[in-house]
């Protein structure tokens, strides 16, 4: 009997002495990498409408005749400013929504050159300048604005229209009797 007793213990000791072996071995450091943080190009972040700016407001009438316009900007583009107006930047790695009045959103994908941006446009395969990133880390992001008129014996052509791309009303300039209203925005983002 007591070599029964002593063969129990001796079991009961090793039973305790191998869990205990066990707890503290899957306690111990391990050669696991430790996670990887996101880098910031990494992390969706989201910069809001500071404040924006008119930097230029000019009607075109040959490349010749070129005067500022003292009117209000509604007078010519009605309420196409205020539904155009971007309120926030959303960027998500690659991509960036450009979310508008009433949640309208426009996607893009998105590359940064320097401290440039550029959007896809994928309807012309192209990327295109958008804005940059100032000193102090503001997104500043362009909008041209636009009436094209073409007047010739045959007809009139009328074109309206806004792009983040357009820097100068020169890109918009490919004929002599061209008459073009441009205004230029400058949307800052914090």
């Amino acid at each position: 009997m007591k070599k029964k007793k002593s063969t129990l213990l001796i079991v009961s000791m090793s039973f305790l002495l191998s869990i205990g072996t066990l707890i503290f071995s899957s306690c111990a450091d391990k050669d696991d990498p430790s996670p990887i943080l996101p880098t910031p190009e990494d992390t969706p972040y989201i910069l809001k409408l500071k404040f924006s700016e008119k930097v230029e407001f000019k009607e075109i009438l040959n490349k010749n005749d070129i005067q500022d316009l003292t009117e209000t900007e509604t007078a010519y583009f009605g309420e196409r400013i205020q539904w155009s107006c971007p309120h926030e930047l959303q960027f998500d790695r690659d991509s960036l929504s450009i979310v508008k009045t009433n949640n309208i959103v426009e996607k893009y994908k998105l590359k940064w050159q320097d401290k440039k941006l550029f959007i896809y446009q994928k309807p012309i395969d192209k990327w295109e300048y958008c804005g940059e990133k100032d000193e102090n880390g503001r997104v500043i992001l362009n909008i041209g604005f636009y009436i094209i008129k073409n007047n010739n014996d045959q007809r009139t052509f009328m074109a309206i229209g806004q792009e983040y791309n357009l820097i100068s009303y020169s890109e918009l300039m490919n004929q002599d009797f061209l008459s073009i209203i441009w205004l230029k925005r400058k949307y800052t983002f914090e």
